[in-house]
């Protein structure tokens, strides 16, 4: 009723024919569900219209999201699409995809579909007599246009020690690789195997992904270090091969390389000519004395034992105790293995060396060491035919010593005995002060008058002992005179005549004598 009621309104009132069209037939021509890949652009779909309807387009949902209260966002939706009737006689409504494309990985699309773009609803609508909104919706599917990538924290190197047990994951791959056409990648979008590198330091002996769909790398079989070290070997290397899941079928490389890491797994070795490496038998020997003391001479070369890893643990040694208690008799130095007898050795036997690293695992390893006895002294080490003689030798050094003492002390005595001698023969030590004027003195060479040898007389006499005059005759008392040599005092003077010289000897003008003037050339007083 209502459609006739519009036609006949149409016709009498001559209304636009835009709203008395019959939109109904144009919207049934309009497909429902269109997909189109991220890629595309231009036309997704046109039908016949007649060219002077109105249409209305407008979004209405992203994924499953409602963006109908959101205007913004509505508009910037829209905006990748294109909605237009041509103006020709058979008229054609066409949806386009602009230039701007579906790409999944734009970041306009990753956040408005919060999580992969799939689909786009949008609402279509005509005016007309019998116009009724449609839905549509557009599917967007995934083209792979980027290969995957390890990303930069990808190891080139890692290290595994020599001892991992076989099928112990050693790494991870996929938490490295990135693919930009997917934003959260899965573990099952890609394939995982390794290959050789075709290089002497080839790792796929040792390490294996035992499954396409898993990205652990895993040990086949445990590298030894020390058997790669023998072959200058410390590093392995394999290709790691990627591969995606998809019509694409992108692959990628890269190499790494494996570092083996040598652990204390090894006891330590006793080194001698001929062997090396942990030999089954050590010829160590000995030759001593039955009462010998000292270190004793090992044969063929000293006791030295050496790590066998190449941590270089430090050796320590000890000789296990014997039944027979033999061991008693020696004693080894644990930093370097020298033997020292300390007790008498009476019978042939076998001491047990046993050298043992300085590590938390404390491997160790034995030897033995055969004990012989002889009397040749050319058997013991050069200092111990010096001990030999040891007590000998310790006596006659005492006796030198004592008797060196006692000679150096008789020197000493007679040093001081003769330096006191010279010292008080060159010593005065005067017990009085009296005149020290000898005769010589007084009868000198050297020209002089008689007062003047009167005043040096009188200067070296003490003025209390000068002469008085207590005779009768006025005359004055004789002089005082120490004799220096025999520290004894003359009474007088007694005055000597020289024998080569005849003249006679000046008397002293004491002022009280008189002389003739005929014989002397002076008065008489």
């Amino acid at each position: 009723m209502f459609r006739e009621f519009l036609l006949v309104y149409c016709v009498l009132t001559g209304v636009s024919h835009v709203l008395c069209t019959n939109c109904g037939t144009y919207i049934s021509n309009i497909p429902e569900v269109k997909a189109v890949n991220e890629t595309h652009t231009g036309v997704v779909w046109n039908v016949t219209v007649d060219p002077l309807t109105n249409w209305t387009f407008r979004a209405t949902k992203v994924n499953s999201y409602d963006i109908t209260t959101n205007l913004d966002l509505q508009l910037k939706v829209e905006n990748y699409f294109n909605f237009t009737l041509t103006s020709d006689t058979s008229a054609f409504l066409s949806f386009n995809i602009v230039n701007n494309s579906l790409d999944k990985e734009d970041t306009f699309w990753r956040n408005t579909s919060k999580g992969e773009l799939k689909e786009i609803h949008f609402k279509v609508n005509c005016f007309g007599s019998d116009n009724v909104p449609k839905d549509i919706r557009v599917i967007i599917e995934s083209v792979n246009e980027f290969p995957q990538h390890f990303n930069d924290s990808f190891p080139k190197i890692i290290k595994v020690n020599e001892n991992t047990n076989n099928d112990t994951s050693v790494l991870s791959i996929f938490p490295y690789l990135i693919d930009s056409d997917i934003p959260t990648p899965q573990l099952k979008d890609f394939t995982y195997t390794v290959k050789t590198s075709n290089v002497q330091n080839d790792a796929t002996p040792w390490f294996y992904i035992p499954i396409a769909s898993s990205d652990n790398l895993r040990v086949k079989a445990s590298p030894d270090f020390d058997q790669l070290h023998k072959n200058n070997i410390s590093i392995l290397t394999l290709i790691v091969v990627v591969k995606a899941n998809d019509e694409s079928g992108f692959e990628i490389n890269t190499t790494l390389q494996i570092e083996i890491v040598d652990v204390d797994d090894l006891p330590p070795s006793f080194q001698y000519p001929g062997c090396q490496n942990n030999c089954s038998v050590t010829p160590y020997e000995a030759y001593t004395g039955p009462s010998w003391r000292g270190p004793i001479k090992v044969q063929p070369t000293d006791i030295i034992a050496k790590d066998q890893d190449s941590l270089g643990s430090s050796i320590k040694y000890s000789i296990k105790k014997s039944p027979n208690n033999y061991h008693s008799s020696f004693e080894i130095d644990q930093s370097t293995g020298a033997i020292t007898q300390i007790g008498d050795v009476l019978t042939v036997n076998v001491l047990t060396i046993v050298a043992t690293e300085d590590t938390a695992n404390g491997f160790s390893q034995s030897a033995t060491l055969l004990i012989r006895l002889s009397n040749d002294s050319s058997y013991l080490p050069e200092t111990s035919k010096v001990k030999d003689d040891s007590s000998k030798l310790r006596l006659i050094v005492i006796v030198v010593g004592a008797i060196s003492l006692v000679i150096i002390g008789i020197l000493i005595f007679l040093v001081i005995f003769v330096y006191k001698r010279t010292k008080k023969k060159m010593t005065v030590v005067p017990k009085e002060q009296s005149p020290n004027t000898t005769v010589e003195d007084l009868v000198s060479d050297r020209p002089s008058t008689v007062d003047e040898k009167v005043n040096n007389w009188k200067q070296t006499i003490d003025p209390m002992q000068w002469p008085t005059v207590t005779s009768r005759r006025q005359q004055l008392d004789p002089l005082h005179l120490r004799d220096e040599s025999t520290e004894t005092e003359e009474s007088s003077i007694k005055k000597k005549r020289p024998r080569k010289k005849k003249k006679k000897l000046m008397e002293i003008f004491d002022g009280t004598k008189q002389y003739d003037e005929s014989s002397n050339g002076l008065y008489q007083l």
